[in-house]
């Protein structure tokens, strides 16, 4: 089983400069969550591990610990 990817850094849609690698689409309650599994467009398992009162916002970027 290969490693949890952990997303650990949220980068505003204002910062992005650099295409996303994959996709992950969470509804408005889930982006308000900064802790959660979550599986990514390829099928793909991740973690978010974002700062409390972290919200994302559609467009929205994070950053892994790879």
């Amino acid at each position: 089983m290969p490693d949890l990817l952990e997303f650990i850094a949220h980068i505003p849609v204002a910062d992005v400069t650099a295409e996303a690698e994959d996709r992950l689409t969470l509804s408005y309650a889930l982006r308000q969550r900064s802790r959660q599994r979550v599986v990514l467009e390829s099928g793909r398992e991740a973690g978010l591990f974002l700062s409390a009162r972290t919200s994302i916002l559609s467009g929205d970027q994070l950053r892994s610990n790879e």
